[in-house]
């Protein structure tokens, strides 16, 4: 059966790729503007498709593609040179993407939180503990939402405690809280055996980075720290530190800012759909999405397994 590249390559115009050019520019013989049907317009297509080697199918001269390797329009004029991007940072989402969690804000178990709350005069039970601490975290959510704006836990605690005590919190009832929720509430956190030599292996080829949403600074960086794995990343941007959560654009943006990056030489990888995966592309970056049940409505070549089967889209 003829494999996917073959049966795109037999319909495409002829593009030469010299063998001193390389795969970062190509030069195309018959380089009609973008349409159905042109190289120009395909291309880009077969740069996704399963990584292949094809012999004599574009042009005459030998021709690798990678799936997930570039993203560009290629639209040269006539027998000049187009330099094409080449991807040469990798974005990640952090939880659920470089770990696994549980997004529960009651399935951990958080015993010593309610006996804190008690200590500080309250005097729920702990089902009405977790009841309220839910009920207000959504609340502050659905706020969030109406504009991909982002609350810390310090906003989220405050509140709690002055619905659960009676009285406005002190810092330090505030502080002392959320050390003991976030300490329960990372037991559902799990470090994935083998990230460190994987993001290691990344590292030699591409910039690494992290934009991610999390409700209090610090708390990312201290898990890369925990894992031996920080010195691997150039950037880490937290919602909590733009004030924006994903999929706003500007969270992503700042992390090109701060690599100076471009979108179209940058890949995301995260678990969120509506999130990672649209909120990536929508400003440009290609983005691959971590979905072992094949819920999504993406393509399977943007379609992961798992994050270390990010492996065979990056080119080697």
């Amino acid at each position: 059966m003829m494999n996917s590249i073959s049966m795109i390559c037999s319909h495409l115009p002829k593009v030469r790729v010299p063998k001193a050019v390389g795969m970062n520019q190509v030069i195309a013989k018959n380089p009609a503007s973008a349409k159905s049907g042109t190289a120009e317009a395909i291309l880009p297509a077969i740069t996704r498709c399963e990584a292949a080697q094809s012999r004599n199918a574009i042009g005459s001269e030998y021709s690798r593609f990678h799936r997930c390797a570039f993203w560009a329009t290629i639209a040269p004029p006539a027998g000049t040179i187009e330099t094409v991007a080449i991807i040469k940072n990798t974005l990640f989402d952090f939880f659920g993407t470089l770990v696994e969690y549980s997004a529960s804000r009651t399935e951990q178990g958080y015993e010593r939180s309610h006996q804190l709350l008690r200590d500080f005069g309250s005097a729920l039970d702990y089902e009405a503990f977790l009841n309220l601490w839910s009920a207000t975290s959504e609340e502050l959510d659905q706020i969030a939402n109406r504009d991909l704006s982002e609350f810390s836990m310090h906003d989220v605690t405050a509140s709690f405690l002055a619905h659960a005590t009676g009285a406005a919190p002190t810092e330090s009832m505030i502080d002392q809280f959320i050390a003991a929720y976030i300490e329960e509430w990372n037991k559902g956190v799990r470090y994935f055996d083998g990230l460190a030599a994987f993001l290691a292996e990344l590292r030699t080829r591409y910039r690494l980075g992290i934009v991610t949403n999390t409700h209090l600074a610090g708390f990312v960086e201290d898990h890369l720290a925990r894992m031996g794995v920080a010195s691997h990343f150039d950037v880490i941007v937290t919602s909590v530190g733009e004030g924006r959560r994903k999929p706003h654009a500007k969270i992503f943006l700042r992390a090109l800012e701060v690599m100076n990056a471009s979108p179209g030489e940058t890949v995301f990888v995260g678990d969120s759909y509506e999130a990672d995966y649209l909120g990536s592309r929508a400003i440009g970056m290609e983005c691959y999405l971590i979905d072992p049940s094949q819920s999504a409505d993406v393509s399977a070549s943007n379609r992961l397994s798992h994050l270390f089967d990010l492996r065979r889209c990056l080119p080697e």
